[in-house]
Order: C-alpha cells, then structure tokens, then sequence
C-alpha cells in the first residue's frame, strides 16, 4: 500500500490485523482511515470513517466481531463502534467533551475523557446502554473552588452563507443584560479542529474567569464539521 501505515494490531483470535492508514504520505491532514485484513483472504478496507486514534491493543470485543474507536465529528471526539462484519458503525457517547483513548474490559469500555472545563479523568462507557460513569475525581477538591463560565456550542453563518461551529466560552455568573469584552481564539489548520481539549497552555475557560466573552470558531474547510 501506498501512504502512511501505523498502529498495527492484532485481534484476539489472532486472525485479523487492524491499522490507520493515510493514502498520501507527507500530507499530515489527510484522512485518517481504519483498515482490517484477514490473515486468511486478503486486505479488505473496512471503514473510510477519519479517526484520531486506535491503541496498541486489540480495540474491540473479545470475540474480533467489533472495534471501538475514537473520531472527531462536529468539534468533540466521541467513542464510536464498528461492526467488522457488515461495516456499520454506531455511535456510543455524545456531549460537549472528547474522548482520547477507549479499552475494552469485559462488558464495558474504560475510556479517557477531557473538555475545556476539565483534565482528563476515567469513566466507564457501557456500549449496550450508552450509560457513561465518571469513575475517577483527581481534580475535584481543586475544582470545587473554583467559579467557570459555561460552553455553548453554536452555529453561526458565514459572509459566503455557510455554517461554522463555534464555540462561546461565557464567564462565570454571565448576565446576559451587561456588555462583556470578546476574545477571539483562532487555531491553525485545516486540520487542527477546536475540539473540547484540556490544556495547560491554552486555558480558554481561564480566560473567561477574566470577565471575558470567548469566542472560538472553526477554521472552515474541515471535513468534519459540516452540519
């Protein structure tokens, strides 16, 4: 195959290998796509669905029937299913966070979720239920001291007519009667998504707690976040 191969994993049952792949090497945005073969017929591209990651372990169900995964998707990352066998793929989680690694573990997923409001932290994922637990509070004595302003996704139209999401970091106890000064936050691209990432760097609710309106749009001409 021509391109940029990684990831490679085998399945439990030892008879597929799964990997990420971009058709075109040297082009760092390109499409990130999920193939499986079978050891026993020939390459079989499964999904050409972009994902952020696979681990270094199987992903998927014990039986090597399902592969969980990560993908971006209107600016969150969220934990996703696909059926090897017929293709299809289902979506498990859905809110304003994203998901940056998911494991099997017996019948549920452990999965590592972050947003701008908060590091990362464990929760378990039941994939039949969808039910997300939050399983670990590493940060909540420092949290509970402190006042963040609320997200709101939104989409707002262009001077050309299009749709561009964005995000609106309000500060904390907004009043909707006063006049608040905007900060306009712009990330590098095309393929760089304003996602709801934790960092230490870029702590975009911090800047709301400065009594600042934040405004976060998405640089247009990503794949991943037509309406």
């Amino acid at each position: 195959m021509m391109g940029y191969d990684v990831a490679p994993v085998y399945s439990p049952d030892g008879k597929k290998i799964a990997w990420q792949s971009m058709e075109r090497d040297g082009y760092e945005s390109d499409k990130n796509r999920l193939f499986v073969i079978d050891l026993a017929t020939a390459l079989k591209p499964i999904s050409q669905r972009a994902l952020i990651r696979m681990q270094k372990t199987w992903p998927g169900s014990n039986d090597s029937k399902s592969i969980f995964f990560t993908s971006d998707y209107h600016a969150t990352d969220e934990i996703y299913r696909l059926d090897i066998t017929d293709g299809k793929i289902e979506k498990l989680t859905d809110g304003i966070h994203d998901y940056t690694g998911v494991f099997p573990a017996g019948n549920k997923l452990i999965a590592t979720q972050m947003s701008m409001s908060s590091p990362v932290e464990l929760f378990s994922v039941d994939p039949q239920t969808k039910k997300e637990t939050q399983i670990t509070f590493t940060n909540k004595e420092i949290f509970d001291q402190l006042a963040l302003g609320t997200i709101e996704k939104r989409w707002i139209k262009t001077t050309d007519n299009k749709e561009e999401l964005t995000w609106i970091i309000y500060p904390p106890h907004f009043d909707k009667t006063k006049k608040y000064p905007t900060l306009l936050y712009c990330e590098g691209g095309p393929q760089s998504t304003v996602s709801q990432f934790w960092s230490f760097r870029w702590k975009l609710p911090d800047h709301g707690c400065k009594r600042v309106y934040h405004c976060c749009p998405q640089p247009q001409g990503i794949t991943r976040l037509r309406p």
